[in-house]
């Protein structure tokens, strides 16, 4: 297995915009049009809130 030491791994996978990747490769592969949504959240007004987002194809959870 090669060593990623040196490596940038913004260079190795380069996904400045995720949800634009995926959203490409899932149009050109089936046709499925994705949608993401805001499945949970917790700790708004605190230091760190946490936000779980969910991605669907055709009103159904693929992935979160």
């Amino acid at each position: 297995m090669a060593q990623l030491v040196d490596l940038d791994i913004e260079e190795v996978f380069p996904l400045a915009e995720p949800l634009a990747v995926l959203r490409c490769l899932m149009s050109s592969r089936s046709g499925m049009e994705i949608e993401p949504r805001l499945l949970r959240s917790a700790g708004e007004i605190s230091a760190e809130p946490v936000f779980i987002a969910g991605i669907y194809a055709n009103k159904k959870l693929i992935g979160q």
